[in-house]
């Protein structure tokens, strides 16, 4: 690696460092004051409200590196370039690429690390977070009995659970609707079941037939009845944890669990918010490289016109980002837009205009 480099590496994480340490203080500031009136109210000691930022702070983390990735390639190149090391340096035959590309590499990799820290570390420390709150506020963290549930199945197929113990699958007051081309569902009553993967094993109930006037025309009991439902019903057994406390894996499982029960019903489709923080467990850490790679031009354009000139327009460019994801987000989540969509958009935005930036600049 060339001295310019190494230069410029050192220079970079000095500032980046301090750019984490300055934002993160603010936004973990700004998380407090959010909570002081819960805090108070359950006079919750120092060391709990030190455990429960600790917590939050991986979280915020991935709002706090695209900010201190852009400020800090502006502190750094920029001071490269206001004092004209730059103009020196390309003026000795080197492009602006041949300058920058070590960092573009070095925060690739911290957007991939960023990615596993996303995945591992965050939904950790966020159920720990949530189960402090809960315990705080006296709240179940967890209920093992689902009541008065409806699901639906394949062949539009509807059940309806009037309780389910989560650690042993047993049900009571269950119905199953099932769909005929006669008119009226068929439909069986049981007393009580079981779920062992796919099959409902019904006990104690009664299959009811209807004909086309709406009249019971055939009936029997059964003191036991096997259902083969053609579909797993594991997201029933899943404890509900919010997006970010859920792995990728977790919420792949879940929109697709969601998506198998709302496929025939109408309105928006559960699943989505799953699918847009599916692909954001992915698009979000990596905004810190397109920051990064935004940051480049901004720090070179008005590097002689001071400071506020070029940390202004960078700061508006930082808002708009986290609206456009707003917007995109809202309108994934009600599947007016495709997922992925909602996920990258601002990403591709951002990143193609950062890319049309940097061929200005290196023309």
């Amino acid at each position: 690696m060339k001295l310019v480099h190494r230069h410029l590496l050192l220079d970079f994480a000095a500032q980046f460092a301090l750019c984490v340490g300055g934002i993160s203080i603010f936004m973990l500031g700004f998380a407090l004051y959010r909570e002081a009136d819960l805090l108070i109210d359950y006079r919750v000691p120092a060391r709990m409200i030190a455990w429960l930022l600790a917590n939050r702070w991986p979280l915020l983390l991935l709002d706090v590196m695209p900010g201190a990735g852009l400020f800090a390639v502006i502190l750094s190149l920029g001071r490269m370039a206001h004092d004209r090391e730059l103009a020196v340096i390309r003026l000795s035959g080197w492009s602006l690429l041949r300058i920058v590309w070590p960092l573009f590499v070095f925060t690739l990799l911290l957007a991939y690390g960023l990615f596993l820290w996303n995945e591992y570390v965050v939904p950790a420390s966020e159920r720990r977070y949530t189960e402090a709150w809960m315990k705080l506020t006296r709240q179940k963290v967890y209920d093992f009995v689902v009541t008065r549930k409806f699901v639906t199945g394949p062949d539009n197929t509807r059940f309806y659970i009037g309780s389910l113990d989560r650690r042993t699958g047993e049900m009571r007051d269950v119905m199953v609707f099932q769909e005929t081309p006669e008119g009226y569902p068929r439909f069986m009553t049981a007393a009580s079941g079981r779920i062992d993967g796919q099959i409902w094993i019904l006990r104690d109930g009664v299959l009811h037939e209807l004909g086309r006037d709406g009249y019971v025309t055939y009936e029997v009991g059964f003191t036991e009845m096997t259902v083969n439902t053609k579909q797993d019903w594991n997201f029933l057994f899943t404890e509900v944890l919010s997006e970010t406390a859920m792995t990728r894996i977790q919420l792949k499982k879940m929109a697709e669990a969601l998506e198998n029960e709302s496929h025939s019903s109408q309105g928006v489709n559960p699943a989505s918010s799953y699918w847009v923080n599916y692909h954001l467990k992915v698009a979000i850490p990596f905004t810190f490289f397109v920051f990064t790679v935004l940051a480049v031009p901004f720090a070179c354009l008005n590097a002689r016109a001071g400071r506020l000139a070029v940390f202004l327009p960078a700061l508006l460019m930082y808002f708009a980002y986290f609206l456009l994801l707003t917007l995109l987000y809202a309108l994934g989540t009600q599947g007016l837009v495709a997922p992925w969509v909602a996920a990258w958009g601002s990403n591709f935005f951002f990143g193609g205009l950062a890319v049309l930036l940097l061929l200005v600049l290196v023309r």
